[in-house]
């Protein structure tokens, strides 16, 4: 079975929060924010992350989907660098 995007490819993120940084709810920040990581994150490793930062992003159903972060890298299923994402989170937040 196949299951469709309900915004024709476009995440549909209620907001983003980075621990001790703070939270985007703009729903045009978050896209752009979105856009940085599927475009420009890079895997680094198939390893995980020992550290106390997370990136919170709910989708606008109620679903939270929780990273670790360090530094410009986030984990999951495996590690990615994106300093991009981070750059721009912040310049949002200011």
């Amino acid at each position: 079975r196949t299951v469709s995007p309900r915004n024709s490819g476009s995440a549909p993120v209620a907001s983003i929060e980075l621990s001790g940084v703070g939270t985007i709810t703009d729903a045009s920040v978050c896209a752009d924010l979105i856009s940085l990581l599927l475009n420009d994150a890079t895997y680094e490793s198939s390893g995980s992350l020992s550290a106390k930062q997370s990136l919170l992003i709910e989708l606008d159903n109620g679903l939270v989907y929780q990273f670790t972060v360090k530094n410009d890298k986030i984990a999951s299923c495996g590690t990615w660098s994106c300093p991009e994402f981070f750059e721009a989170f912040e310049a949002a937040c200011e």
